[in-house]
């Protein structure tokens, strides 16, 4: 009786023992933290050594330590850069800190954390920019972004560009922030505007926005002008030279009859270029002015009927004049 009184005890004994052994697995608590970068594509951060490019969570024991960092360029002496560059060298991202679901704000890129249960998530604002490379030809570098400025006259320059409110005149990279870039280009006289091409899409218009929203290839397209002066009979009347509103001259003007001047050239309504067609509609009812000044081709008072015509400039870029 003794014996079986004995191994029963000995049995509850183990039993409790196996109890209080699950209980204090059971009691283990654990702690569920998100860690990701807004906006979430591109950038790159590290925990405990791994590196991530999009939001992970992390299940880790209450109390645990863990490093979380956002890597930043290295500086040649050693220092670190305010952002993160893409491996590919198209992207940056600028670091503004950490901060974490209960509100505390984290300075440094690379921080130590405690894993606790109110800790939901941990995260950082990393605000894009990307390669701006913008494109001309072999031309040098424009000193001016002043188009009432004299032009150098060491080489020949076509016009220069302004991209997001930075000037360039020559082929050059930057990097710009992500959104919306205005384009707008500017031709010196004796040159043309002709188009931009972005990542290879074309357009005509010399100012006009596009959506910075990846590495971006920018080219200007400038050529030589044809220098046109347009005649109305009746004189002096408005017409629209591929949808603008142009003035025309009271009469044919030459821009310089100083004598020894040879070949001098016309006073131009306008710059074209040399070789595309112009469609040049003269509408009705269009006013001419009442007192003629070639010089500024003020707008006009009376008015005539004419079709609209289409043709197309002489190949050379300066010479002579085109009448309409």
């Amino acid at each position: 009786m003794k014996k079986l009184i004995s191994k029963i005890g000995f049995l509850m004994g183990g039993l409790l023992a196996l109890g209080g052994g699950l209980s204090a697995q059971t009691n283990i608590v654990g702690s569920s933290v998100r860690v990701y970068t807004e906006p979430g594509a591109g950038a790159r951060f590290m925990v405990d050594g791994v590196t991530y490019y999009a939001s992970q969570t992390f299940t880790w024991p209450a109390g645990s330590k863990h490093v979380i960092e956002f890597p930043l360029k290295s500086k040649l002496d050693g220092s670190l850069e305010s952002y993160q560059e893409s491996l590919d060298k198209q992207s940056q991202f600028a670091f503004s800190g950490w901060q974490d679901s209960n509100g505390t704000p984290y300075t440094s890129s690379a921080i130590v954390i405690l894993a606790d249960p109110s800790l939901k998530w941990i995260r950082t604002q990393a605000a894009p920019a990307y390669r701006v490379t913008v494109r001309f030809s072999s031309f040098p570098k424009t000193t001016s972004c002043d188009p009432a400025a004299p032009i150098p006259q060491d080489a020949l320059r076509t016009g220069f560009v302004i991209v997001g409110g930075t000037c360039f005149g020559s082929d050059s990279e930057t990097f710009m922030a992500a959104g919306t870039t205005q384009l707008r280009a500017i031709a010196f006289p004796g040159s043309v505007f002709v188009g931009w091409s972005v990542n290879g899409s074309t357009s005509t218009v010399a100012s006009r926005s596009i959506v910075l929203n990846g590495p971006v290839t920018i080219a200007a397209q400038f050529t030589q002008s044809k220098r046109v002066q347009f005649l109305t009979e009746p004189s002096a009347l408005n017409v629209l030279v591929d949808r603008s509103l142009t003035p025309t001259s009271d009469r044919f003007v030459l821009a310089d009859d100083r004598p020894g001047i040879g070949n001098p050239t016309c006073q131009s309504n306008l710059n074209l270029p040399p070789n595309p067609p112009l469609t040049v509609p003269v509408p009705s009812e269009l006013p001419r002015r009442s007192t003629p000044e070639p010089a500024k081709c003020m707008s006009s008072t009376s008015s005539a009927t004419a079709k609209a015509t289409t043709r197309s400039l002489s190949p050379e870029p300066t010479s002579g004049c085109e009448r309409f």
